[in-house]
């Protein structure tokens, strides 16, 4: 299995250390059904969601130093999930497209499937009421509900390679969007969807590199207000810059996987 740091025991109970609350909060989804094939088929039954994604080898597609658990702390874990986790390190696909943008662009969008209308509504407008120069990535059965204008570009496709570009992102947390927020080292504005994104922006935020904030709170007025605020200042760029370093010195940690799968 191949998860996200914070899709981990050792992350999950570093950071959420009452069970109850571990339970009811981060593993919702019924297993009712797989349980049922599962006794069909003489396997053992699946007590969570987390043991469910977890492999006899679990790897970590993530940097000990950005999520704050040591190599010690995870690899040396094993007994409730039933799996042995070892870091890998990130593991990014880059996929280019041609994208003709007219402008240089100040703030790159981008909030995946999974994000309601509202939100993206929300986004949108702050946007084009700020008359900031930007990118809107929106999956292609909204993107009639927002045209491009003379400041905003919209369109269906994202090339990694744009963040390099851009002097901050607007994301929902979805793990590949932060890897390369993370990659190019730029300041986000975060509103997670799901609870797992809301880990990973929590984690970037406790680096200092950007601004999560609630559902309840992703209104129009407070994303230009923070826009503003995260654009000005120098400290969120910096520490930026500190987790893009980091990240890319941790591709070292990708030759493990033939150790890992393949020991000596």
């Amino acid at each position: 299995s191949v998860v996200s740091g914070t899709w981990t025991y050792p992350f999950l109970k570093k950071n959420l250390p009452f069970k109850k609350h571990l339970i009811f909060h981060y593993f919702p989804y019924a297993l009712h059904p797989l349980n049922y094939v599962s006794e069909k088929l003489g396997l053992k039954r699946f007590r969570n969601t987390l043991q469910l994604t977890s492999g006899d080898i679990t790897l970590v597609t993530d940097s000990p130093e950005i999520i704050g658990i040591s190599h010690e702390e995870m690899e040396k874990f094993y007994p409730e999930v039933g799996t042995h986790y070892f870091y890998i390190g990130p593991l990014l696909l880059s996929k280019e497209n041609n994208i003709n943008i007219k402008s240089s662009p100040s703030i790159l969008c981008t909030m995946g499937s999974s994000t309601p209308l509202f939100y993206l509504e929300e986004s949108y407008q702050a946007l084009k009421e700020s008359s900031i120069p930007s990118i809107f990535i929106v999956p292609e059965d909204k993107i009639s509900f927002f045209p491009s204008s003379n400041k905003i570009f919209t369109t269906s496709s994202l090339s990694p390679s744009i963040l390099e570009n851009v002097d901050m992102v607007i994301i929902h947390g979805g793990r590949n969007t932060v890897r390369w927020t993370c990659w190019a080292g730029k300041p986000f504005l975060g509103v997670g969807m799901q609870i797992e994104q809301e880990l990973n922006l929590k984690v970037l935020e406790r680096k200092g590199m950007g601004i999560k904030v609630s559902r309840r709170n992703f209104r129009k007025r407070k994303i230009k207000k923070f826009v503003k605020k995260i654009l000005l200042s120098q400290i969120y760029r910096e520490n930026a810059k500190k987790v893009k370093e980091i990240l890319r010195n941790s591709l070292s940690l990708n030759k493990r996987i033939n150790e890992v799968l393949h020991p000596q």
